[in-house]
């Protein structure tokens, strides 16, 4: 049956198949001008390697060239998915090989997994899971409790070694003003320091939350950082939203402000994991030399 199947990039006129195939499986639907913005359209250099039983698709696997701020390249794998009667077949690892054989200048490969496709990544693939990845969630009680609390904050510098995903001007007018999935609202205390928040609607629950996606600082105090915090919920919280999540590591100055706000961990099946193939890089394979937002896991 293996053999039947053709593994190449998707055109144009078959994102209405990735579509297809992953609204079978999420009730978080998505409609082609996603895949098209994402893959076709991309700030990134990008591709969507597909599997194809004939021209039926019966499974996919993005990937995107993206810098990170240290000068490494990283792929970033994402939409992951294959037809339920044609897991197991190995198809996983041919579309991972053939997407990554793509570009020739990777130094390392990473993805933001849901539990199978973490397990997908560590067995086919090789990859490390070097993370658990658990969402910091805000309520609208904890957060008024919080601001009559407010407490001298226990750092005097964001400057720090961690490395994360560059992100440009171009970036951001690709990212937030030109999706096709979301739409995204600014809250700016200044030109170059502002947060990206947007409004989400559980498919199941009906019940509306908010995440701040986005963090942009600069240099600024972290007094400024915390005041930025508090606007971006302030602004989602008068648009009734039950609660809002946003995303910081543990080890990250950004965690210890949003902590003083009322942020709590909230743990959620969501991972990271990558695969070194640059030694100069080897410090990549811990999580402590990482900051991420949400922005750069494709699901937000």
């Amino acid at each position: 049956m293996q053999n039947q199947i053709t593994i190449r990039p998707l055109q144009k006129k078959e994102c209405k198949q990735a579509a297809a195939l992953i609204n079978a499986e999420y009730k978080r639907k998505k409609n082609e001008n996603y895949f098209l913005w994402q893959y076709f359209i991309s700030y990134y250099p990008a591709v969507l390697m597909g599997a194809f039983d004939g021209d039926t698709l019966v499974g996919m696997f993005g990937l995107q060239k993206k810098q990170l701020t240290n000068g490494a390249w990283a792929g970033q794998a994402m939409d992951l998915l294959i037809a339920l009667a044609w897991r197991g077949k190995g198809l996983f690892k041919r579309m991972g090989d053939r997407a990554l054989r793509n570009f020739d200048d990777l130094d390392l490969s990473c993805v933001f997994p849901n539990p199978q496709g973490k397990y997908a990544c560590e067995q086919a693939l090789g990859w490390t899971t070097i993370a658990k990845i658990d969402a910091l969630c805000l309520s609208r009680e904890e957060f008024e409790r919080s601001k009559l609390k407010h407490g001298a904050l226990e750092l005097s510098s964001l400057d720090s070694p961690l490395i994360s995903f560059h992100h440009t001007n171009a970036y951001h007018a690709w990212r937030f003003e030109q999706s096709a999935e979301y739409i995204y609202q600014y809250v700016k205390i200044a030109s170059n320091i502002y947060a990206v928040t947007k409004l989400l609607k559980d498919p199941v629950t009906g019940t509306r939350y908010g995440d701040i996606v986005d963090m942009e600082y600069g240099t600024c105090q972290p007094e400024a950082v915390r005041e930025l915090y508090i606007r971006a919920c302030d602004s989602l919280f008068t648009q009734n939203v039950g609660s809002v999540t946003t995303w910081a590591l543990p080890h990250t100055p950004l965690f210890r402000i949003a902590q003083t706000i009322g942020f709590a961990a909230n743990p959620t099946e969501r991972y990271f994991c990558v695969h070194i193939l640059k030694k100069r890089y080897h410090i990549l394979s811990s999580i402590m030399n990482w900051s991420f937002t949400q922005a750069d896991c494709e699901m937000y």
